[in-house]
């Protein structure tokens, strides 16, 4: 037996293992659905295409994607979307944060600095160490359209187009695996188990008291004496409570799950920052896919860890508000300096850059539920993108301001011509056909367990399963709502806040 059992060992789940086994006397295991091994190229930052193309599913059809499904990036490997993603860091907007405890106290944004500042240390978040030229481009061009210049992302205004600072230390990828976890496996009371399914949790009548879950073919069991924590993410937290019988007594009846307790918020509210990306050719920058110049950059990194392989691709963007009357941000505008669609997917070769628009506080509410009862299968994922034609005209708005960015003389000086697929539509109706052939899921997902006290509610201002004692949520799924841009920083912190308010409560709740 176990004093805390985690389920999941990405960004959140790292973070909770390293600091509950901080005390001797506490007892941890971790499950972590990956391999034991991580692939030896993924501390290398520039390979962060090659990461987020590799063990991603798809969404339903999109009916606001013109019936295409959505590709869904996801990290099958310690430290989660960590360990994957473009190691952006942003804080995010103090609003959303302060919006958050309104129905929640004790998250708004005073509240959680002393966790960002925990965050930072242990990541050591810096400037982008060798940021291109094209990227410096781009942020001159973003001052030449009169946007504010923006020095870093981790202050109380947000808006602003500047340089990434990013999760690296010393050339290579920082991640909720390697900054929290990693030095500490060896603590003899953490345990963790690879290859795992979690496959449905453990309830005594209302108290979940352990995991059953599936590893080298086997079904086997752990007991949790205090509590079960839910690290899954914003996709596999709400299946999994799911097929414990936790959720919308319809929704279990109808898959041939018993009811253990209704509740009918799991799964539902599920939200994602649609976004949707311009290719421009410019023969004039510099380039960082070509086979030379990846021959010789990857030389440079295995020797000293700089050189071009330590861009993280997307080195510069911002938070943008789209209209006059505005109070606060509604689009992250991002540049990446190669061309790069869909998280890497194709491959794109040629000189040039890319531009993004994202909403980042869409009005679209989707959907997890289950394929089936079989904990193997995957969960029927519905983000419902572009399902509110407010986030359309967001992305309009936003493709237009790219464009504007893209004509001042900074990037005009690279050679930059748009893409013919997106530089004929250009009226309102072409460029929503193009939008909605084009948008793509980020990856930012919130909501699908959402903390508050109304009755589409999962868990409360502790983070405690409602209605069931002894079960936590700790992930992006308890975000109520958008912070104003990623998830990373946010998820980080509400893991650093989660630890504590376990220690505070030693039973588990």
């Amino acid at each position: 037996m176990f004093d805390y059992i985690i389920i999941g060992a990405g960004t959140a789940g790292c973070v909770l293992a390293a600091r509950l086994s901080e005390d001797p006397q506490v007892t941890v295991a971790l499950l972590d659905a990956g391999p034991a091994a991580t692939p030896p190229w993924a501390d290398c930052p520039a390979a962060m295409p090659l990461l987020t193309r590799r063990g991603g599913g798809t969404s339903v059809v999109q009916p606001g994607l013109n019936g295409r499904s959505a590709y869904l990036p996801q990290a099958p490997m310690l430290g989660g979307a960590s360990s994957i993603h473009a190691m952006l860091y942003s804080r995010g907007d103090p609003s959303g944060y302060d919006r958050w405890a309104v129905d929640n106290p004790g998250w708004g944004y005073a509240d959680m600095r002393p966790y960002f500042a925990r965050v930072e240390s242990a990541l050591q978040v810096q400037n982008l160490p060798q940021p291109s030229a094209s990227s410096a481009a781009f942020v001159a061009a973003a001052g030449q359209a009169d946007w504010p210049h923006a020095p870093h992302f981790s202050s109380t205004s947000p808006q602003g187009i500047g340089l990434a600072q990013v999760m690296q230390h010393a050339g290579m990828r920082t991640s909720a695996a390697s900054a929290y976890l990693a030095q500490h496996l060896q603590r003899p009371n953490l345990q963790r188990f690879t290859g795992v399914q979690a496959m449905r949790v453990l309830l005594r009548g209302r108290r979940a008291t352990g995991v059953e879950f599936g590893q080298d073919g086997l079904v086997k069991q752990l007991d949790a004496a205090r509590a079960v924590l839910l690290c899954a993410g914003a996709l596999q937290s709400p299946q999994l409570l799911l097929l414990s019988g936790i959720g919308p007594h319809a929704v279990l009846l109808g898959q041939g799950v018993a009811t253990r307790h209704d509740l009918p918020g799991v799964g539902q509210q599920l939200q994602d920052q649609v976004a949707v990306a311009q290719i421009y050719h410019a023969p004039r920058a510099p380039g960082l896919l070509g086979w030379l110049r990846l021959a010789q950059g990857a030389l440079q990194w295995r020797k000293t860890r700089t050189g071009p392989l330590t861009s993280n691709w997307w080195e510069a963007g911002g938070c943008v508000a789209s209209q006059p009357d505005a109070t606060e941000p509604d689009l992250h505008l991002g540049f990446a300096i190669g061309k790069l669609l869909d998280h890497g997917r194709p491959t794109l070769w040629g000189r040039g850059f890319t531009l993004q628009a994202r909403v980042l506080r869409p009005a679209s509410r989707g959907s997890v539920q289950l394929a089936s009862k079989d904990p193997f299968a995957a969960p029927l994922v519905d983000p419902n993108l572009l399902g509110q034609r407010e986030d359309l005209e967001c992305l309009q708005r936003g493709l237009r301001l790219l464009r504007h960015i893209a004509q001042q003389p900074a990037l005009a000086a690279l050679g930059a011509r748009e893409s013919r697929r997106s530089a004929l539509a250009q009226a309102d109706l072409p460029l929503e056909t193009f939008i909605r052939d084009h948008a793509q899921a980020s990856g930012h997902w919130t909501g699908s367990c959402r903390m508050g006290p109304g009755p589409l509610d999962v868990v409360d201002a502790q983070l405690r399963v409602h209605g069931v004692q002894g079960l936590r949520v700790v992930d992006a799924s308890v975000l109520p709502c958008s912070m104003g841009d990623g998830t990373q920083a946010a998820v980080l912190a509400l893991a650093e806040k989660a630890a504590d308010l376990l220690r505070v409560d030693n039973t588990g709740g």
